[in-house]
């Protein structure tokens, strides 16, 4: 037996779909019957990927009773995402880049991280957070990110930056569920929320009608010079799946697939190389403290069953 169906029994599994078929079931309470028990390639996909993250996280002592008992409530689609990117993340950081991960137990009126992530000499502290408040519903053309909006994100930093401590490396890591799997991330809000934003200024003389325009930064963002410079960078992530019906991409069935975005921060008292990331699609910054992306394109991860196991 697996830690997928140790988490996830049979008789568990039997009696969500039983309120699954209830005719006033709610949506969190289907989109959850679909991934554990739908019958489509797709949902099967996933559940291979889901028992990896929770065999890795058994293994690395991540699935202790509090997080077993979260993932069985299948009422709240919200709630049991945020414990999914519990096992989701660290299996990711292992996988992806090499890291070996360690969960911490909270000590109270101790700062600690959810994480401990090491690769070679480099610690890195980790903190995950799923931010919104939104149903799965409905998918739209295109991607969609749950609690997507400048406010909840800034949010995330500033809880996180409360369990970081400064002598260490700091990775945040948002679980952005995206729900299309055609992905093209318009990330213009989560760059104002963490840099700042681009806002027009401009003069007109009023007697010659004469006048001009220019765009300025504004860094009103949470990562500023003196603002949580703790924070080392942020990490987007997300694996896009169907929840309810199953993707085509040019007439085949779309993979399982795993997207991430990093934002450096270029005020943190311990940066990160972007070698780190290495492929990955990154906001990163130049001595002269000018943004670029590195690998805009970026990686799109994706692994078959034989590879799946860690």
């Amino acid at each position: 037996m697996n830690a997928f169906t140790t988490v996830f029994t049979r008789d568990i599994r039997d009696r969500l779909h039983e309120q699954a078929l209830a005719p006033r079931a709610s949506l969190h309470v289907l989109v959850i019957d679909r991934l554990l028990n739908g019958d489509h390639r797709a949902w099967k996909d996933w559940r291979v990927h889901a028992r990896a993250w929770l065999d890795f996280g058994d293994r690395h002592g991540g699935l202790d009773n509090d997080r077993a008992a979260r993932l069985r409530r299948t009422d709240d689609w919200f709630a049991w995402n945020q414990v999914l990117n519990e096992f989701r993340v660290p299996y990711f950081l292992w996988r992806a880049y090499g890291f070996e991960v360690e969960y911490v137990r909270p000590q109270q009126g101790v700062r600690t991280p959810d994480l401990r992530a090491t690769k070679g000499e480099l610690r890195l502290a980790v903190e995950v957070k799923t931010p919104g408040r939104e149903g799965p519903w409905p998918p739209r053309r295109g991607a969609r990110l749950v609690g997507a909006d400048k406010d909840t994100l800034r949010r995330c930093i500033g809880y996180a930056n409360r369990q970081f401590l400064p002598e260490e490396n700091n990775l945040l890591v948002v679980g952005a569920q995206l729900l299309e799997v055609r992905l093209v991330l318009n990330d213009t809000f989560v760059k104002q929320a963490i840099y700042g934003e681009d806002v027009i200024r401009g003069w007109t003389d009023l007697d010659s009608g004469r006048g001009a325009c220019w765009n300025q930064f504004v860094p009103n963002g949470r990562l500023r010079p003196a603002r949580f410079t703790r924070v080392s960078a942020v990490m987007l992530f997300d694996d896009s799946y169907s929840v309810l019906v199953p993707h085509f991409l040019h007439g085949q069935e779309a993979p399982h697939q795993y997207h991430v975005s990093v934002y450096h921060n270029p005020y943190s008292q311990r940066p990160l190389s972007k070698q780190v990331f290495d492929g990955t699609r990154q906001m990163a910054f130049d001595d002269n403290g000018c943004g670029y992306y590195e690998c805009p394109a970026g990686l799109t991860y994706s692994w078959g069953q034989a590879d799946l196991a860690g």
